[in-house]
């Protein structure tokens, strides 16, 4: 009897204090539905002395701390939540993913690495560990070995969040190798089971455009519009991966690149409304810029074009799409 009443003595604080830790965490939840990032802290913190070795603790702040681009103490969180389950493939997915959002891609590969050789069976943290394998290898320009995990991972049956993820990026890629019809079929595939994802129709309408079917681009362009205008949702710019756009930005990427396909076919007067309508959403646009310098190529209008050349060089087209507009301003602004 004396052994019984003493284990429970010594289990009852553990169970309480694991409920008092798990609670504090519920509290920081509902503190950030309520914007109110330092409680939130505050009760991780609390969760932690609680709980000092909980990895779920250390990897919920991390993305926190993150978000708030606090960078040096997300990845503090992040390897506290590595070294105290360090067999545990979530944790390593968790700071791969960290990784891959702050451009470290050598460190991405490493840790989803080390995630797919824990996760056994768990196909979920399979899939994620593919995902972030060929993210950091996409952005390393290992564009055969990128792809080859997306495959990997697209056979696996992953949820629909990684599966709409790797099958743009996986169009992307095949786009980048000059498989535009590889990339198209695939985008076309992605349109047809997710109808509402907006982005895939403006990446679909630029494949469209690099294999010359411009009346397919600007219905790909359209499509895209008016799902942001009926949805208004979020409009990832994944050709450069820095930012979402939202509010009336969303529309300037498939504004300008329709533009650009009614240049192609010879439509100057709708491609210049276009990428005009684009620069006033979006007046930072470098490629925008770029675009509307053709269109007064074509029009013969030659300090407009330069102007515009210029205004691209400026906003760092050069670093983001390589020599183009040097090679215009070559050609066309001599003077």
């Amino acid at each position: 009897m004396k052994k019984l009443l003493l284990l429970a003595i010594l289990i009852v604080p553990v169970l309480l204090n694991a409920q008092n830790a798990h609670q504090r965490m519920d509290f920081a939840k509902e503190k950030l539905e309520q914007k109110d990032t330092l409680s939130a802290l505050a009760f991780y913190e609390q969760a932690l002395r609680l709980e000092p070795r909980n990895p779920e603790v250390y990897a919920t702040r991390a993305s926190l701390y993150n978000q708030m681009g606090r960078i040096k103490e997300a990845k503090a969180d992040y390897d506290k939540a590595v070294m105290v389950a360090p067999k545990e493939a979530k944790y390593y997915n968790q700071r791969a993913s960290f990784f891959n959002l702050n451009g470290y891609d050598q460190y991405t590969i490493t840790d989803a690495e080390k995630a797919l050789e824990l996760a056994g069976n768990n196909a979920e943290e399979k899939n994620k560990a593919y995902y972030f394998m060929a993210e950091g290898k996409w952005n390393l320009g290992n564009l055969e070995a990128a792809l080859a995990d997306y495959e990997r991972l697209l056979a696996n049956n992953p949820e629909s969040g990684i599966e709409i993820g790797s099958l743009l990026s996986s169009a992307r890629i095949l786009g980048q190798l000059k498989k535009h019809k590889e990339a198209i079929a695939r985008l076309e595939n992605l349109v047809a089971k997710y109808p509402d994802f907006t982005a895939g129709y403006n990446n679909l309408g630029f494949q469209y455009t690099q294999n010359g079917q411009y009346e397919k681009a600007i219905e790909a362009y359209n499509k895209n519009i008016d799902l942001i205008e009926k949805h208004n949702t979020d409009n990832y710019d994944l050709q450069s991966g820095n930012k979402v756009l939202t509010g009336g930005k969303q529309k300037a990427p498939p504004l300008n690149n329709r533009g650009f396909a009614k240049y192609k076919l010879g439509d100057n007067k709708a491609a210049l409304k276009d990428i005009n309508a684009s620069l006033e959403i979006d007046p930072k646009n470098a490629f925008a810029y770029k675009n509307r310098a053709l269109v007064y190529i074509a029009a013969k209008k030659q300090k407009e074009a330069c102007a515009d050349l210029q205004k691209a060089l400026e906003l760092g087209f050069t670093k983001t799409y390589g020599t183009e507009v040097e090679e215009l301003i070559k050609e066309h602004c001599k003077e």
